[in-house]
């Protein structure tokens, strides 16, 4: 269907003696299919799983499972009003907030969402090994509900300010693994576990789960404990990893406009229209969720899709869309940035701070931006910030000094670390040297990635010429995350981080993991400057680069010490996507995110990220290369799609479109 006008045409066909007029409008249609296209379907249906984390998993989020507060165009949080009427902080000392939840809140499955949501979130994050809670959970010392269950006191144990980033996502507390819970209250897990944890008990109806300091106690008749909260605990949210979790006839049980009705992991998601939703009602009725199959290139200039929201797409890409003539794109920066992160174990060149500040000196960061985004978006800068994205609310430009080569300044770094570069004549001329062996430098990256194809194509480039041998690796994702990364060998890898509108989702990224969320075959000791998490070895990808004498003491209150190989799993950070690539630990970076965090007023807070962001740039974990743009593709008969887009992208506001289509009526005059 091709649309070349808004208004209406008149075409006459005569035969023998009869005229017929056809008039063609376009009209409203009020139950759409739509096929979404995404760069990757996700594994599972939870993305409060570290694998499940993606654009498409939020999009898909949105649509499906219920949250108090939804990040709006702008990376602004915004109530949802069909979840919960008021969200309201009620007390200071100790912090308070009740959720009132709206009457009208009910699952698919006929049962209203109620307290027991909350608190079942709150337990599963809490037991999970598989994920890493944000801090806002962790300070949280009980959630309770009212008898009828929908009204929500959350009561803090530490004040958090962000605690509208908590609680989103809801599950319905009937998909939860019944061996972990009562049979009667449903709030808590009822299993001995390994590792340091004791056993959890439930009893009763009234909703509550409390504890403190991590450690929980049975708080009686009525009330549920939280327990067993260190490592070893096992699986704790429901397995949404298969495609038995939902078919035409039994839909996965939803709580949003959207009930998956089919699911094959990685491949599609059929979404239809949930008849028991209380809220705006879409003119979509179902929805086809595919990711692509072929390079992006082939597939956006296909027409097997009516929509199409990517973050892996080039020049090539824009340019087959821009040919379409019945499509409309919108290019924007994105909540994910293009970091080169790092390796700062022990034994690494980049364990030392002037080494690393040297590589930033040499990285030509506005020329990486002129050749790899200003094509596709033109005005686009440099990332200058850690914790936030280019445009979004808190940015602030802090790499003073980065914005431009330093070649000069680096190299007075390099040579005062005893490197020098070989004399014409010798092996190696031109090249810098230490201990007379070259100084090799491993760069790592997604090959899929297109940002980071390009990106480590003219870095390597740009290493090169300042006159190190670089060695490339650009592998598929797979490999980058499950021998690259664990083994250790590489000096630098390029990885998206996703900034946002809470930043201390980021803080898991440059602090250790608590001990008592540790794995059961980590050592019994957190992991800090003196005790870094190492991983199991596995076979060397390149030779390592020769070590710095007293690399460790290069940095004030930052050292990295050798990196005990004792089978540690690496962390994950912030939502869970990512593993802790680099080992970075600043006790000063803690600190400051934790008084951030304790601060209501975001006022107040800012300044103090704002330190923590020059800190980073101070301590140099990675170096912020740019922000990754996305891409929304609509063909012209959807109406309405805003191309100012965060959090759940365009979905935000499916209520609103309009899916026009052709209407033709026909009248017969004999003459």
């Amino acid at each position: 269907m091709v649309l070349t006008a808004c208004g209406t045409a008149t075409h006459v066909s005569t035969k023998r003696d009869v005229t017929t007029t056809a008039t063609v409008k376009l009209v409203k249609e009020d139950h759409a299919a739509l096929t979404v296209l995404v760069g990757s379907v996700p594994m599972t249906l939870d993305s409060h799983l570290q694998v499940g984390e993606s654009y498409a998993s939020k999009m898909i989020d949105s649509l499906i499972w219920p949250s108090p507060f939804l990040v709006m165009p702008g990376n602004i949080p915004q109530l949802d009003t069909s979840v919960v009427s008021s969200a309201v902080v009620t007390k200071l000392d100790p912090e308070t907030v009740v959720y009132t939840i709206n009457p009208s809140a009910v699952w698919s499955d006929g049962k209203p969402v109620i307290a027991e949501d909350f608190i079942r979130l709150w337990h599963a994050v809490m037991m999970s090994s598989s994920w890493r809670p944000d801090i806002g959970y962790r300070d949280i010392a009980s959630v309770t509900g009212n008898p009828g269950g929908k009204t929500v006191t959350v009561v803090f144990e530490k004040p958090y300010g962000e605690w509208s980033g908590l609680f989103n996502n809801l599950l319905p507390s009937s998909l939860y693994p019944t061996s972990t819970t009562s049979a009667s209250s449903g709030l808590a897990r009822a299993s001995s576990t390994s590792g340091t944890g004791s056993t959890g008990s439930a009893s009763g109806t009234g909703g509550v789960i409390s504890a403190s300091n991590g450690l929980a106690s049975n708080v009686g008749n009525g009330q549920a404990s939280l327990s067993g909260v260190s490592g070893g605990i096992g699986q704790e949210f429901p397995l949404l990893n298969s495609a038995l979790v939902a078919s035409p006839t039994h839909p996965l049980v939803s709580a949003g406009p959207f009930q998956v009705v089919e699911f094959t992991p990685g491949q599609n998601i059929v979404l239809e229209s949930n008849p028991r939703w209380w809220g705006a009602v879409p003119s979509v009725s179902k929805i086809v969720i595919e990711g692509l199959r072929t390079n992006a290139n082939a597939t956006l200039q296909s027409s097997s899709y009516d929509l199409a929201y990517l973050d892996a797409f080039d020049q090539n890409s824009l340019a087959q869309v821009t040919m379409q003539g019945n499509a409309t794109s919108m290019v924007r920066q994105g909540p994910e940035e293009m970091q080169m992160l790092f390796n700062l174990a022990s034994g690494q060149l980049t364990s030392s701070l002037p080494f690393r500040d040297g590589l930033a000196k040499i990285i030509n960061r506005p020329g990486l931006v002129s050749q790899v985004v200003d094509p596709i978006l033109p005005g686009s800068a440099p990332a200058d910030n850690y914790l936030y994205a280019n445009g979004q609310s808190g940015y602030v430009a802090d790499s003073a000094g980065y914005n431009h080569p330093h070649p000069k300044d680096a190299s007075s770094l390099f040579r005062a670390l005893g490197m020098k570069i070989a004399p014409p004549g010798l092996p190696g001329a031109g090249t810098w040297m230490l201990n007379a062996s070259p100084v090799v430098l491993s760069i790592a990256w997604n090959v899929n990635d297109p940002w980071a194809n390009q990106a480590g194509t003219l870095i390597a480039s740009q290493l090169y010429s300042a006159g190190f041998e670089v060695r490339t690796l650009p592998v598929a994702q797979s490999v980058l995350d499950n021998s690259i990364i664990p083994s250790g060998d590489y000096t630098m890898v390029l990885m998206p981080v996703e900034t946002g509108p809470f930043p201390s989702r980021m803080e898991g990224m440059y602090t250790p993991l608590p001990s008592s969320l540790t794995s059961p075959s980590s050592s019994s000791s957190s992991p800090s400057p003196s005790s870094p998490v190492s991983t199991s070895s596995v076979s060397s990808v390149s030779p390592a680069s020769p070590p710095l004498p007293s690399a460790s003491s290069t940095s004030p209150g930052y050292s990295i010490p050798s990196s005990p190989q004792d089978g540690s799993l690496p962390l994950v950070y912030g939502n869970g996507s990512r593993i802790d690539v680099n080992n970075f630990y600043d006790p000063a970076v803690s600190v400051l995110f934790s008084r951030a965090e304790r601060h209501m007023n975001p006022m107040r807070s800012a300044p103090v990220y704002q330190q923590v962001d020059m800190l980073l740039w101070h301590d140099m974990p990675s170096l912020p290369l740019f922000t990754i743009p996305v891409i929304t593709v609509h063909r012209n008969w959807i109406a309405g799609v805003s191309s100012d887009v965060d959090g759940p992208g365009p979905f935000f506001d499916l209520a609103e479109w309009q899916i026009l289509a052709v209407q033709a009526t026909k009248v017969a005059n004999n003459h």
